[in-house]
């Protein structure tokens, strides 16, 4: 959380929401997603997330970071095409080799933009840097 109150002063203002699993938070032109600890992560719930996120940016393209400081579940149902429809891009953040290794099978499933980094403040330098070269 203190990489998240360094983003505060470095972005513009904020604005948190959350459900069951995610806690979302929105900046000018991404987010990033938090999964809670123990989650279970299906195609309903990041549907329910991305509703959240469409309805927030007014079904504008935006990018989503995934800050994985937590231990949880994501299936493959979860990158089902129709729900990423809107997501022009996808960062994971983590320092975790294992996290990194699933990131790599996940990519395979996501069909625009991914990358992965170790630091936060990496993610949202590319994720604002994606936004100049679109």
């Amino acid at each position: 959380m203190e990489n998240i109150l360094f983003l505060d002063v470095y972005l513009s203002s904020m604005i948190s929401k959350s459900t069951d699993a995610y806690n979302l938070y929105f900046y000018e032109d991404f987010v990033i997603a938090e999964a809670k600890e123990d989650a279970v992560v299906n195609s309903s719930v990041t549907e329910e997330a991305l509703k959240i996120m469409w309805q927030h940016f007014s079904g504008n393209p935006f990018t989503i970071i995934s800050r994985r400081t937590n231990k949880y579940t994501i299936s493959e149902s979860a990158y089902s095409p129709r729900l990423f429809k809107k997501v022009t891009a996808m960062a994971i953040v983590s320092k975790d080799p294992e996290v990194k290794e699933r990131a790599y099978k996940e990519q395979l499933l996501f069909n625009n933009s991914f990358a992965f980094f170790e630091e936060i403040e990496e993610a949202v330098e590319w994720a604002r840097n994606f936004k100049l070269v679109k």
